[in-house]
């Protein structure tokens, strides 16, 4: 007799009709409309600073918008970038104190500070009182013989480049010129000479005429002997006017005097009373 796979026992039928069942009324109760409560949210809030006060409170904290000063007393003009940055000051300051102290030489007093402009007026009150500039004051000298006081002078004939930046608003830059200038002059026979260096005007000049002196210690040209190069290396004569003057001297001798200058061509009367002081007629 053949054994039939497919056919189901009596109580397997049953077995297959309960599990039908179940598997139905769960389906039924798990997409069946039903109305439930909804569940009670409680929400707990909690404050939170406002941004305005969060970014007061940042920049205290974090990033303080006033200088750190810590000064002493000190004379700014031996100071180094270091010792400056140590006390509070910004790198610009630094670098535009230390150029214009190239230019104008030392600072002597709290007025001529103020007048570089340097600094804010707030922070210029701070640090001022901290400028030391005792060392800068003038100290009257008196002669026991005479009893007389005796004022710093400088002579614009012999002085060197280290001297001339002793006055104030003459730099290391400025005395170099004026040295340079002297130089090839042969030496100042006026203090308006002065304005002829680049870089020094009338008010500087008048200025300083107080502490100047000149001696007459300039040398000579001597024009009846000098050759073409040698005349036109003076700042005052050109190539072209050095030229003329030999030239002249060749064909009427020597010169005797100025008049004999107002003669050659090209040279104008002004120009020889500028040159008359350095002139030899050997």
């Amino acid at each position: 007799m053949k054994k039939e796979f497919l056919q189901f026992s009596r109580s397997a039928q049953r077995g297959i009709v309960t599990l039908s069942i179940l598997v139905a009324l769960t389906i039924i109760a798990r997409f069946w409309p039903i109305d439930r409560p909804d569940p009670e949210v409680t929400f707990h809030y909690i404050p939170v600073e406002s941004s305005e006060d969060s970014f007061q409170e940042t920049t205290s904290h974090n990033y303080p918008t006033k200088r750190q000063w810590q000064l002493k007393s000190f004379d700014i003009n031996y100071a180094k970038a270091r010792d400056l940055r140590q006390m509070g000051f910004q790198d610009a300051f630094i670098q535009d104190w230390f150029e214009r102290k190239n230019e104008i030489g030392f600072v002597v007093t709290p007025e001529q500070f103020k007048e570089l402009k340097l600094m804010e007026d707030s922070d210029l009150g701070t640090v001022l009182p901290y400028l030391d500039f005792t060392r800068y004051r003038k100290k009257p000298t008196t002669l026991h013989t005479k009893h007389r006081e005796i004022q710093f002078s400088l002579d614009i004939n012999s002085a060197d480049s280290t001297e001339f930046k002793r006055l104030h608003g003459i730099g290391n830059v400025l005395s170099k010129r004026i040295v340079r200038y002297r130089s090839a002059l042969g030496g100042f026979v006026s203090f308006d000479q002065l304005t002829e260096v680049y870089g020094v005007d009338s008010s500087l000049v008048n200025r300083l005429m107080p502490y100047l002196e000149l001696n007459d210690a300039h040398q000579l040209l001597d024009i009846n002997h000098m050759d073409v190069n040698t005349l036109a290396h003076h700042p005052y004569v050109s190539w072209k006017q050095a030229r003329a003057i030999v030239q002249y001297r060749q064909q009427h001798g020597g010169f005797a005097s100025t008049d004999d200058l107002n003669q050659v061509h090209l040279l104008t009367r002004e120009w020889v009373d500028q040159i008359a002081p350095y002139l030899a007629f050997l």
